[in-house]
């Protein structure tokens, strides 16, 4: 009875399977099988990448809009792989199960995570047209938008998420649309509308976003806060960023900016109260020098301004930890902020601008406005003008100076020079037996913090300076640093021979041939003015950059006030000079820039009477109607040639930036006349760099070097720290042999700098243009007054050695389509030779029948493609004969040339040719 039962629940079974699978169980089983068999490893696998991924650091840049939806991270790989295969095969074996739709989304995911976007955007496409799902069809649209941000597709996906939102059929949750409106506010970020993106930001937070999207939301949306300048606002929502328990990034920068509103809010009480118990926090230990440096920057807003130079030079030299590039470069341009601003001392703050350009390796990690690159440029030009100035004026007065008055101020030089170097001789005799610690100190440290300020070493620091003196004879007990010591010893010690005169006295001339140091001290008396001549240059030069810091001041550092005097004392001490018109020029435009129409008139009306034969009289005549003395065809070349340049500078903002930098050129070619021609090719070679610069693998290219060279630093910084941490070790001697041996081995390790050249950024045709021009300009121009900007920029995009092949050089045609022999490095050369031409063309028998055995024609030849003579030009003088205007006409009408090429192409050439005649010769032969 039992055995039939059982045969008949097995029967029953069998019979509700096969009716299963041909009836509404069928759906069932197939989901079920298609899940356990394939689907579930899917999401296993997938489940595991998603992990890799979020065990990655992604380490934000709180000096830049951060990422809600960060770029995938390389990292899952092999699941991510193994999630589509799998997926794959769900949707080949099991096309009905209900599982579909998932496993279409876990293909588009595990694709993004791949970075295979165009792959990933069409398996969301895929998913959104075909699935019935409402919810499956909102994930697809906030997955491709994630898609776009990393395209860089930005216009396209506002408007495809905007469209997105009104559609009913989608049935939006409130976290759905809260994901959308954070997509939309992202991609206006990467577009540049920050202030348009604030609305999407705030309405994304209020609907209650994924949590794991909440932190990075409200940092975001705080940083957009802070660049609207709504600081109070930035304060209150950095305050929540915590709330989520975020990553320890999050809050340390949210705590850090929450000090940095406060302070531009101008609560220095608040600001300082934060970074202060930020300083005391443990858990920022890694982080103290950039905390020390806010601590710095909030002292030196507070107007504290010497106790802020001390903190930031503790940051730069006293932290515990290597402080970051950029926070050494942020410190150092605070301390020139301080020079420029408060002490004006503005050749400190030079030095401060270049340590922070310097240390600015990644401009993506600093404040946008940072300026340090500009401002050490401007200041130091400033700094070199002005000693310039310095010595050129002491210069001039030393060459007004009557023979007998002369000497008498070298010999109070001399004498002053002679006591220094005796009573540094005195100080060493006095420290001889004074034991001196010539090894690294503790103060050392700060000693040298200084070196920037002082020089190369701090050999501008009087107290560093005589340190180094007590170091030295402390070590060579006194011996002079000089040639000859022993016998300079010697004589000294004996005492100074002095030869007496009748009446008891010394001269001082005897005294000094007997003094030993006086030997030692040289008064270089060869660059004092001697002649009118020399005078009238050196105050040509005195002129010039007197003007030139003028223009520093007004062009480079917004500061026309401190322009004026300089503009001004040029005009009116300098009036012979050929920079006086420029400068009562600039004056004119500084007052009209102020909007002074009355001065600005004035200045101008004394330029039109004074100098009216100027390119600037006649600028400035036309602008406020004043009538001229000089009619325009009595213009100079040098005029002319003014105010083309004019108008080339007029059409910056009109023409196209290529073609106007090839304007610019030809017109440096063009003048010989001004001195304009450096200042156009300068031009030109900024129109191609800025243009350059717009190209977005350029763009990309910069920030990957820039990122592989702050990454490097970075590295170097903590091998110096594991080095110095492994000395402290090896200090312990209960170390064992196996610890000694790894201890020694990390503090001998070294790495290795690589080789950047593969990343090197200006290689297109514009930045090969540019290299070309940059590189004429001081081979033409040695004293251009902007070379050291042109080696700056030259060093920069110079191509690396051994990695690029050099660009051959660029020849610019003369004009439309017109070459130079000169330039192409070719001569003309005559077809079938020179002795034949002179034969056949009868030009021996001319010459022969004048009685003329040897002779030279000089001629300015045009030569077509074809080889013929356009154009000649006679460049003798005519002979009394009209044997030179003969031989011309000859060689215009039967002289044919081998074509002249370019980049194997025949064009037309403008050449010199040289028509050799020696009838001896031909005899001869």
């Amino acid at each position: 009875m039992i055995k039939i039962i059982r045969n008949s629940i097995i029967l029953f079974t069998a019979v509700l399977f096969i009716a299963g699978c041909a009836g509404p169980l069928r759906g069932t089983w197939v989901n079920f099988n298609s899940y356990y068999n394939t689907f579930y490893n899917a999401k296993q696998s997938f489940d595991r990448g998603e992990r890799a991924i979020r065990a990655q650091t992604n380490q934000i840049n709180p000096e830049r809009p951060v990422r809600i939806h960060r770029t995938p991270l390389r990292a899952g790989r092999t699941d991510f792989e193994d999630a589509i295969e799998r997926s794959a095969d769900v949707l080949i074996r099991f096309p009905t199960s209900k599982h579909v739709d998932e496993a279409i989304a876990l293909i588009g995911k595990s694709y993004y995570y791949l970075a295979n976007y165009f792959a990933a955007e069409q398996k969301f496409n895929e998913l959104y047209d075909n699935s019935t799902s409402s919810e499956w069809r909102r994930e697809a649209v906030i997955w491709r938008g994630r898609v776009m941000l990393e395209l860089g597709r930005f216009s396209e996906a506002i408007n495809y998420l905007e469209n997105q939102l009104t559609i009913d059929e989608l049935n939006w949750n409130n976290q759905g649309e809260a994901e959308v409106n954070l997509l939309i506010a992202q991609h206006l970020i990467q577009l540049g509308s920050i202030e348009e993106s604030e609305p999407y930001l705030d309405r994304g937070i209020a609907l209650n976003p994924p949590r794991e999207l909440r932190s990075r939301a409200n940092f975001l949306h705080a940083q957009v806060l802070m660049s609207m300048d709504r600081y109070d606002d930035a304060y209150r929502v950095f305050n929540r960023v915590q709330r989520t328990n975020p990553e320890y990034q999050y809050i340390y920068h949210a705590e850090r900016l929450k000090g940095v509103a406060s302070r531009e809010m101008g609560d220095y009480e608040r600001s300082m109260r934060i970074f202060q118990a930020m300083s005391r926090d443990d858990k920022n230990f890694e982080n103290f020098a950039e905390i020390n440096y806010e601590i710095a920057r909030t002292t030196h807003l507070m107007g504290r301004n010497r106790e802020a130079i001390q903190m930031y030079r503790n940051v730069i030299h006293g932290s515990r930890r290597p402080p970051a590039r950029e926070t050494v470069a942020k410190s150092h341009y605070g301390i020139a902020d301080l020079y420029r601003n408060v002490f004006l001392d503005y050749n400190i703050a030079a030095a401060h601008y270049d340590s922070a350009s310097r240390n600015a390796s990644d401009l993506t990690r600093l404040p946008e406005q940072f300026d340090a690159r500009d401002l050490a440029l401007s200041f130091g030009e400033f700094a070199r003008l002005k000693n310039e100035v310095s010595r050129l004026d002491s210069l001039l007065w030393l060459g007004s100076l009557s023979a007998a008055e002369l000497d008498s101020v070298v010999n109070v030089v001399r004498e002053r020079k002679i006591r220094e170097l005796r009573e540094s001789l005195r100080q060493a005799d006095a420290d001889a037996g004074t034991i001196i610690n010539v090894g690294a100190g503790a103060d050392d440290r700060t000693d040298t913090q200084f070196s920037t300020e002082m020089g190369f070493l701090g050999h501008r620091n009087p107290a560093l300076v005589a340190q180094g003196i007590q170091e030295f004879q402390a070590i060579w007990q006194g011996r002079p640093l000089v040639d000859n010591w022993r016998r300079i010893e010697a004589v000294r010690r004996a005492g100074t021979v002095a030869e007496t005169t009748r009446n008891g006295t010394e001269t001082r001339q005897t005294r000094q041939q007997a003094d030993p140091l006086a030997q030692q001290v040289n008064i270089d008396l060869s660059v004092i003015p001697r002649t009118a001549q020399e005078k009238q240059r050196m105050q040509q030069q005195l002129a010039t950059a007197e003007y030139e810091i003028g223009n520093v001041y007004f062009l480079s550092l917004n500061m026309p006030d401190s322009a004026k005097p300089y503009f001004q004392r040029v005009a009116e001490t300098y009036r012979n000079t050929e920079i006086a018109p420029q400068a009562l020029y600039s004056l004119s435009e500084l007052y009209s820039a102020e909007g002074d129409s009355f001065l600005a008139r004035r200045w101008a009306n004394v330029i039109v009477s004074s100098y009216p034969q100027t390119i600037f009289a006649e600028r400035l005549a036309g602008r406020y109607s004043i009538s001229s003395a000089v009619p325009l065809g009595l213009r100079t070349p040098e005029d002319q040639f003014r105010r083309e340049y004019r108008a080339l500078v007029e059409e910056l903002s009109q023409k196209d930036p290529i073609e106007l930098a090839e304007d610019f050129r030809l017109f440096a070619n063009r003048d010989s006349v001004t001195s304009l021609a450096p200042e156009a090719l300068f031009r030109a070679a900024n129109l191609y760099i800025n243009e350059a610069g717009k190209d977005p693998a350029f763009v990309s290219g910069y920030n990957k070097r820039a990122k592989a060279r702050s990454d490097f630093a970075r590295k170097k910084d903590e091998l110096a720290a594991l080095r110095d941490s492994a000395a402290v070790v090896l200090a312990d001697t209960a170390l064992t042999e196996q610890q000694i041996e790894y201890w020694t081995a990390l503090r001998d390790s070294t790495l290795s700098e690589p080789d950047f050249s593969d990343l090197f950024p200006y290689t297109n045709a514009k930045w090969d243009s540019a290299r070309v021009i940059l590189a004429e300009i001081p081979a033409r121009f040695p004293g251009f007054a902007k070379n050291n900007r042109v080696n700056a920029l030259l060093n920069e995009i110079r191509l690396p050695d051994g990695s690029i092949e050099e660009a051959p050089k660029e020849i610019v045609p003369i004009a439309d389509g017109v070459y130079s022999c000169e330039d192409l490095g070719t001569e003309p050369v005559l077809q079938g030779g020179l002795r034949s031409f002179l034969i056949v063309s009868g030009i021996n028998s001319i010459l022969y029948e004048n009685e003329i055995s040897k002779a030279t024609f000089r001629y300015k030849l045009t030569i077509g493609p074809e080889g013929r003579i356009r154009n000649i030009q006679m460049l003798d003088e005519p002979d009394e004969f009209g044997v030179n205007e003969v031989v011309m006409n000859i060689v215009r009408n039967q002289a044919t040339f081998e074509p002249i090429s370019y980049n194997e192409e025949r064009v037309v050439a403008v050449c010199e040719f040289n028509l050799v005649v020696d009838l001896e010769e031909v005899v001869e032969q």
